[in-house]
Formats: C-alpha cells, structure tokens, sequence
C-alpha cells in the first residue's frame, strides 16, 4: 500500500545586526532573498514549496519539497546575504511530514 505521507524541510533565520539597517536597508535585503530564492526554484524546479515567508521584521523560511536540496538552498541564501554585505543565523533544520 502506497503511503500518502509527505515529507517536507523547513529552513529558517533571522538577519544578524537588522536592527541597524534602515528600512529602506532591510527591505532591499529581504527582497534580495526572495529575488535568490526565485532563482534557486527556476535552477532545481520543484525543490520550494510556495515563496520565502518574512515574519516579525527580519525573520524568514522557506518550506522545501525535496528535503536533499536544502544544503544547495542555504548555500544559495548564504550567498545572497553576503553579496548584500549582510549574514543571517540559521535556525536547525525542521522535517515535517504531511498527510492530506
């Protein structure tokens, strides 16, 4: 029997020193991750499930259909931040599984 279980990853973070940033800053940064993670869903299709999620100001995540590509994924948003001059902290990697 085929299982109808589904198994996601969830990578998250917070921007280090936006506290700092002005606003106009931290808006270009964000958008420069959900600019990067755009660009890693047209190079590995079907990897993101839905887009990068902002919450309370400079915290994000990104819900991932193939968990084996979350390395290249944080590796992705690592390289976006440091372009932009800007590093995040990156909370520990959850699994979820789903059962519609």
């Amino acid at each position: 029997m085929e299982s109808d279980t589904h198994t996601f990853s969830v990578i998250a973070g917070d921007i280090v020193g936006s506290s700092k940033l002005s606003a106009d800053d931290l808006k270009m940064t964000l958008q420069g991750l959900r600019d990067s993670t755009r660009r890693f869903e047209e190079k590995f299709p079907d990897t993101v499930y839905g887009m990068l999620d902002v919450f309370s100001g400079d915290g994000w995540q990104l819900l991932m259909k193939r968990s084996e590509e979350v390395g290249k994924s944080q590796s992705t948003i690592n390289q976006a931040l440091q372009i932009a001059g800007r590093r995040s902290i990156e909370k520990p990697i959850k699994e979820i599984e789903y059962r519609p």
